[in-house]
């Protein structure tokens, strides 16, 4: 499907290279999901879009009221990346948000740093869920008097 872009396209299927393909850009263009996240951890500025069929999409709007898809805009409650959704979500309009990230290196600071305040709030830094609630199962069981399984 790239083979016909004006530009060259490097397709990463490699989960070992994402990282490094994550840090070699300066701004990313993303579909809404899992991969914005890990954008962000890498503190890499960017463009997020996402369409979807109209008819899913109908039944979702219906549904729901968010004002944001993207888990770390939601969580900064504001648009720290612009989300480019459906109808929006076209060539023209990512293009322009892409350059003007480009355009401006002020901007992809900080972006990237409120991408990572964001995450911040997401618990970012803070241990494995399900390592603290170990911990706090080994505490609450030490402080019993009863001894604590090691596994």
């Amino acid at each position: 499907r790239v083979a016909g872009w004006p530009f060259r396209a490097h397709v990463i299927e490699d989960e070992g290279l994402k990282d490094d393909a994550f840090l070699a850009g300066d701004v990313a263009l993303a579909c809404s999901g899992t991969v914005t996240t890990e954008l962000a951890l890498a503190g890499r500025p960017m463009v997020v879009g996402y369409k979807t069929g109209a008819v899913t999409y109908a039944i979702v709007k219906r549904l729901m009221k968010p004002r944001w898809i993207t888990l770390f805009n939601i969580a900064a409650g504001k648009a720290v990346a612009p989300e480019l959704i459906q109808d929006a979500c076209e060539g023209e309009g990512l293009a322009r948000e892409v350059a003007i990230r480009l355009d401006d290196c002020a901007l992809r600071q900080r972006q990237a740093a409120e991408q990572y305040a964001a995450l911040d709030k997401m618990g970012r830094g803070m241990p494995d869920p399900s390592e603290a609630a170990a911990t706090a199962l080994l505490d609450f069981l030490s402080a019993r008097g009863r001894a604590a399984f090691t596994g």
